[in-house]
């Protein structure tokens, strides 16, 4: 059996919607009339249905390409893609980009035009992948929108181009359009194949918070399992888990999660984890650590990564007013180029410095502007920023001059102050008593001494305690704890 332009198309699409029915076909061809092409199609069939890994797919598919014959530009395009999404899958991104590359520039070969249109469509969801891989999240989502835009796609790739929507679309600070957008992908275990459900479960958790703590919000973090998810987005979804954990100010272990996999992210997702560190450091009082990792932030043209936030929030906890309106500052000066979420950060922050500098009119209309673009928006995200003070100050104002939304009834879910003494009892009874010493003066071997424990025992315990409690030595974790309220 010879696989031509006319027949290598469907065949191909059908490996990917349908890989067991294709397995199954193929199987029942005669091994001699079977070409190199059919092999490397129920291969990669076969890594999709889960019967072979990738390493053995590739390893299959690249003797497939050394010994074919040249054949047409379809069947060379659709190996291309093929091996295209094995290398992403071992996470060998940049081979990944010069094989989709390759299929690229076949396309204008192809000669009928709906095979070519089918094809543009697939190759745009690759190339959308592979950026979404990279954290370069713009690019990912103009291919991916591209892609769904040509109506073509089949049911399964359309799954997994709208769930990798829903990412970028919800980091771009629109929640309502993120939700949208993942509502159009299944809701089953194994919806359109691994990258569509993982990157449903990735969107899935980014917008759980944005709508307040419910059964449904706990459920969701409880169901998605980050060491199941396939790679190469094993690392996010860890990662999105850690920020979910943030925003429930479960924040020893959203810094345990993110710190995993830190090192393992890049573009725009190590800026973004280095702002999910700097939020959860500061609110755990560890100032120069947060510093840190905000240092290494930069806004981007709309600031849907925006460090000036954490800056102005930061600027509010120390009561340095003139330095939270320079930081919000920052962020009014690009205007409606922001993106919704930061634009209604901004608002919220502006209410609570102008409420400090006793201009009440002035911190009632943002604080309106943002309780009702919030109330649109369905998401409470940006009443994270301001102290908690803050926040019970505006929201009695709100309440006050009769406004009437739901979206006040959450605050009681924001109290980070009482939420974080709940999270000291993560430490133990002994980690608690090394930390007793510590803010005692003493040193890690007197603790040792005092203890009856080895000097390595009590290293241990020291990581525990720094990494509970998202501190980075001795003297800021004393320091957190006693932010903290705790008698230590």
């Amino acid at each position: 059996m010879n696989v031509d332009d006319s027949a290598v198309i469907p065949l191909w699409m059908a490996a990917r919607a349908e890989p067991a029915l294709v397995i199954d076909a193929l199987r029942r061809i005669p091994a001699e009339e079977q070409s190199g092409d059919v092999e490397a199609v129920r291969t990669f069939a076969s890594f999709r249905a889960g019967e072979v890994t990738a390493s053995a797919a590739l390893l299959t598919l690249d003797v497939v390409m050394e010994t074919r014959p040249p054949r047409g530009a379809a069947e060379d395009l659709v190996l291309h893609l093929a091996r295209s999404q094995l290398c992403r899958s071992l996470g060998r991104t940049e081979e990944a980009v010069t094989e989709v590359s390759a299929a690229r520039a076949h396309l204008a070969s192809v000669r009928h035009p709906h095979h070519r249109l089918a094809l543009t469509a697939d190759v745009l969801v690759e190339e959308g992948l592979i950026r979404l891989v990279r954290g370069e999240l713009a690019e990912a989502h103009d291919a991916l929108f591209s892609a769904t835009s040509l109506g073509v796609l089949p049911h399964a790739t359309a799954q997994t181009a709208w769930a990798g929507i829903a990412v970028t679309t919800y980091i771009f600070g629109d929640p309502i359009d993120a939700d949208a957008s993942l509502r159009r992908v299944d809701a089953g275990p194994s919806a359109g194949g691994t990258d569509a459900a993982a990157l449903r479960d990735v969107a899935a958790l980014l917008l759980a918070p944005e709508h307040g703590p419910s059964a449904e919000f706990h459920g969701i973090a409880d169901a998605v399992e980050p060491a199941n998810a396939p790679a190469p987005w094993g690392p996010l979804t860890i990662a999105t888990h850690g920020y979910f954990r943030a925003r429930e100010s479960q924040f020893p272990e959203a810094l345990e999660q993110i710190q995993r996999v830190a090192s393992d992210l890049h573009g725009y997702w190590a800026e973004w984890v280095d702002m999910i560190r700097a939020f959860v450091h500061m609110r755990l009082g560890g100032i120069e650590s947060g510093w840190k990792h905000l240092a290494r932030v930069h806004a981007d043209d709309r600031h849907a990564l925006c460090p000036y936030r954490e800056i102005a929030a930061l600027r509010l906890r120390l009561n340095d007013l003139p330095g939270a309106e320079a930081a919000i500052s920052e962020c009014e000066s690009i205007g409606d180029r922001h993106v919704p979420r930061s634009r209604m950060a901004t608002q919220w922050l502006r209410a609570a410095v102008e409420l400090r500098r006793g201009r009440s009119a002035e911190s009632d209309l943002h604080a309106d502007v943002a309780l009702l673009t919030m109330a649109r928006n369905d998401t409470t995200g940006p009443m994270y920023f301001p102290p908690i003070d803050d926040i019970r100050a505006l929201v009695a104002r709100a309440r006050a001059r009769g406004t009437a939304l739901p979206l006040l009834d959450r605050i009681a879910a924001l109290d980070d102050h009482s939420r974080l003494v709940q999270n000291f009892v993560a430490l133990t009874p002994r980690e608690r008593d090394v930390l007793s010493l510590l803010s005692a003066g003493a040193s890690g071997d007197r603790i040792a001494d005092e203890l009856v424990l080895s000097r390595n025992t009590i290293k241990t315990h020291l990581r525990r305690v720094y990494s509970k409690l998202g501190a980075t030595s001795a003297q800021e974790a004393v320091r957190i704890a006693r932010w903290m309220g705790l008698d230590v």
